[in-house]
């Protein structure tokens, strides 16, 4: 009996732990604040970062493709350009996101100390408008899956129609500048972190990191060239390739040295094998995507190359330029996740 009270408080103990780690994503091994020592002011610094960054990823991501597909079926202008014979009608406004709840907290963290003066300036901007923006596609979204523009001859879904293309003009541009500030502040930010990583011999870390950093510049240069997957074919290869080979050396040094158990335990990884099994998994696809876009760019044929792909938004294929960014944003929360820990948000 009193073995099983014993088992039955360690079990208790453990489970309490257990839940206070899943309430505070923030949790961080004790192993890797060994490895990687750092203040109270720079580990809220980093929280900020994991704030806006898992912010930046769905508003590249989810944000941009809701905003792609409802101006895609709906009509990117006035008037609504629907009838009650659409046949996208029934499936809403293509909501990926279950749950508006699940974004807000990161917007909160403009109120939060470390300041990123600019970012959070924009972010406090950009949130209320943003809000009445997503309120509005979701009410949207219910308004045709009930098919309620039976009931109202569509009057509802004009009146939203001219919320949305309203509100869309004023979160673009905040948004944009918030994405270009924070772009800035993560990239000086990730240059500190790939020094002090390297002189400090942790290179799982290290090339983690910088494989993200150079599927970044690969990301630059398909939007500098302004490719999308309707024109991917008109990559110009010679300035894709140097971007391209940094990031196909990084990966594959990442992959290499995450397979030495000895430099994972040294590096504070070897705490979870699954999480760090997902992150490689992200790794070997992303650079397979970034090979599929030049393999796609050299062997399309000329007739293809004069039928521009029809795809719905959201549902990017391999070798499309917004496939690879979907990947790469992955990428980026599962190393907040498997790698640096230290960016986990307190929700």
């Amino acid at each position: 009996m009193k073995r099983l009270k014993s088992w039955l408080r360690a079990c208790s103990l453990l489970l309490i732990i257990s839940f206070l780690c899943a309430g505070l994503a923030s949790c961080v091994s004790p192993k890797l604040q060994k490895a990687i020592p750092m203040t109270d002011n720079e580990q809220l610094l980093r929280q900020k970062i994991g704030a806006y960054t898992a912010l930046a990823v769905f508003m590249k991501g989810k944000q941009n493709d809701l905003l792609e597909y409802y101006f895609l079926h709906f009509g990117a202008a006035e008037p609504l350009a629907v009838d009650s014979k659409s046949s996208k009608l029934m499936t809403g406004i293509f909501l990926e996101f279950k749950n508006k709840k699940e974004i807000d907290p990161y917007f909160g963290y403009a109120d939060k100390q470390p300041a990123l003066d600019e970012a959070d300036r924009t972010l406090k901007e950009l949130y209320p408008k943003w809000n009445e923006l997503m309120t509005s596609i979701i009410e949207a979204d219910s308004y045709y899956k009930m098919k309620s523009y039976v009931d109202d001859d569509f009057a509802k879904g004009k009146e939203l129609h001219r919320s949305i293309l309203a509100l869309r003009a004023e979160v673009k541009p905040l948004t944009d500048s918030f994405l270009a500030q924070f772009g800035t502040l993560l990239a000086e930010q990730r240059t500190a972190e790939l020094n002090d990583f390297k002189s400090k011999n942790l290179l799982v870390t290290y090339y983690a990191l910088n494989t993200i950093v150079a599927a970044r510049e690969v990301e630059a240069e398909l939007n500098r060239q302004g490719l999308t997957y309707r024109n991917v074919t008109d990559l110009d290869t010679v300035e894709f390739q140097g971007k391209y080979e940094v990031l196909v050396e990084s990966a594959g040094q990442f992959l290499a040295y995450s397979k030495d158990a000895e430099r994972l335990k040294q590096e504070a990884l070897d705490y979870n094998v699954s999480s760090m099994d997902i992150f490689r998994a992200r790794v070997v696809n992303l650079k397979a995507a970034a090979t599929d876009i030049l393999m796609k760019a050299k062997q399309e044929s000329a007739k293809e190359r004069q039928r521009p792909a029809q795809v719905t938004p959201g549902m990017y294929k391999s070798g499309m330029p917004e496939h690879f960014s979907k990947l790469l944003g992955e990428t980026e929360l599962q190393y907040m996740q498997s790698i640096d820990q230290r960016y986990q948000v307190d929700k």
